[in-house]
C-alpha cells in the first residue's frame, strides 16, 4: 500500500480518535457533573442509566453504541458500518477512561460548563466529520427510516432528541434543560466552524466599464480566476460583462485598491460565502449530509 496513503489513514484514524475523546471529555466533565439534558445517544444513555441504575453511564452508552453498530450493519450494509466502527469503539471506552472528571469540578458555573461542554462536544464532532468518519450512534436509525421509509433525516433526527430531551425534563430541574439547550446551540455552532476552517472565502461582483482590463488583472496578475456574467445596466442600458471571482479574506484588500486604480467608478459587491472547493482552494472530499449531524 502507498506509504502517503497508509499515513493519511493514520492520520484521520488520530483525527477521529481525538474527535471521541474531546465527546467523552465533555460529557463526563460538564454535562454529567452538572445533571445537565443531552440529545443523541448521550441523551438515551442519561436516560437508562437513570431509570435502571444498575446499570453504568459508560455501559450504557456501550449498549446504545453497539446496538446502533449493528443496526447500521444490517440495514445500511458493510460498507457504512465500517465508517462507524471506530467512533463505536472508541468513544464507549473513553466515557469509561474519563469517568473521573465527573467529580473533578472543572468550573463551579454552570452555564460555563454548557459553553464549555458545547464547544467541546462541537470541536469533536467536526474532528470526526472532517475525517470522512461517521459519528455513530443514534443518528444510524433516523438514516435507516430515510433510505427505507423515505422520512425526512432532520426532522425523524429532531424528533428523536426532542423526545430524548422530554423524557430527562421529566427527571431534571428546569436549569438543566435550559443549559442542555444552550449546550446543543453552542455543539452546533462549533462544529460549523470546524467543518469550514480553510475554507471559507469571499465572492466578489465587479461591474465596470473595463471588464477586459479587470478579467486580465485578476487571471495574470492576481492569479485568480473568473467567470464573466453577461449584464445590462439599468439606468444607462449598456450591455456589459460581470466579474464574478472568489478571493481569500486576506487579498481582499490588494483586490481593492487594483480595481479602484484600473476604475475607480467600478461597482464591487463582496459577500461572505461559507465553502469554497476546486482549484486553487481546498480539494473535494465526499461528506455525506447525514452525518453532518448532532449526535453525542
Amino acid at each position: 500500500m502507498n506509504r502517503n496513503l497508509i499515513m493519511k489513514q493514520a492520520i484521520n484514524t488520530l483525527r477521529i480518535l481525538a474527535g471521541n475523546l474531546l465527546l467523552a471529555v465533555a460529557v463526563n466533565a460538564f454535562i454529567r457533573s452538572f445533571s445537565m439534558t443531552a440529545g443523541g445517544s448521550t441523551g438515551l444513555a442519561l436516560i437508562i442509566s437513570h431509570y435502571l441504575p444498575a446499570i453504568s453511564f459508560s455501559l450504557a452508552t456501550t449498549i446504545v453504541s453497539w446496538s446502533c453498530f449493528f443496526l447500521g450493519l444490517l440495514f445500511l450494509g458493510m460498507k457504512f458500518a465500517l465508517t462507524t466502527l471506530i467512533s463505536t469503539i472508541g468513544y464507549p471506552l473513553f466515557v469509561q477512561l474519563t469517568g473521573f472528571l465527573t467529580t473533578s469540578q472543572v468550573t463551579a458555573d454552570p452555564l460555563v460548563a454548557a459553553v464549555a461542554g458545547g464547544c467541546l462536544m462541537g470541536a469533536g464532532l467536526g474532528l470526526i466529520i472532517q475525517s470522512g468518519a461517521s459519528s455513530g450512534g443514534l443518528d444510524i436509525p433516523p438514516i435507516i427510516l430515510h433510505r427505507k421509509l423515505g422520512w425526512n433525516l432532520t426532522v425523524t433526527m429532531w424528533l428523536a432528541d426532542i423526545a430524548f430531551l422530554a423524557i430527562q425534563a421529566s427527571f431534571s430541574p428546569l436549569t438543566a434543560l435550559l443549559h442542555g439547550l444552550i449546550l446543543i446551540a453552542c455543539t452546533y455552532l462549533v462544529m460549523n466552524q470546524i467543518l469550514t476552517i480553510g475554507t471559507s472565502a469571499v465572492q466578489v461582483l465587479i461591474v465596470t466599464a473595463k471588464s477586459e482590463e479587470v478579467r486580465q488583472l485578476l487571471e495574470q496578475d492576481l492569479d485568480k480566476g473568473a467567470t464573466l456574467l453577461h449584464g445590462k445596466t439599468a439606468h444607462a442600458g449598456r450591455e456589459t460583462d460581470v466579474i464574478l471571482s472568489v478571493f481569500e479574506r486576506k487579498e481582499l484588500p490588494a483586490l481593492r485598491q487594483r480595481v479602484s486604480d484600473l476604475d475607480p467608478g467600478a461597482f464591487m459587491v463582496v459577500s461572505n460565502v461559507q465553502e469554497v472547493r476546486g482549484l486553487g482552494f481546498t480539494g473535494w472530499k465526499k461528506i455525506k449530509a447525514q452525518d453532518i449531524l448532532l449526535d453525542k
